[in-house]
């Protein structure tokens, strides 16, 4: 059992003890700034998303628009046809009775 037995001395050089401290060094200005500058960044990329999103819809809209003004010009030229085909028809019809 003696063989297995290890002995340590801790022995300090000196009985001075350092501490070290820190501490945030801001100020109730610098805080203000801060915060300023955090909300000015925030609210300009608040209003560049609020611009994408008018952009996005007037998009859309757009879009909308020419479809629906594309469907109305085809069913216009459909109803024309339909009576310039009708038209042809009497014309037909009024020579060989």
């Amino acid at each position: 059992m003696q063989n297995n037995y290890v002995a340590v001395d801790v022995v300090c050089i000196t009985s001075v003890v350092e501490t070290y401290t820190e501490s945030a060094s801001i100020n109730f200005v610098d805080l203000i700034s801060n915060v300023g500058g955090q909300t000015g960044l925030w609210i300009g990329i608040s209003f560049l998303s609020l611009m994408e999103l008018v952009e996005m819809l007037y998009r859309l809209i757009r879009f909308q628009w020419f479809v629906a003004r594309k469907n109305v010009r085809k069913k216009i030229r459909k109803r024309k046809q339909v009576t310039d085909m009708q038209q042809r028809q009497r014309v037909v019809d009024s020579i060989f009775p």
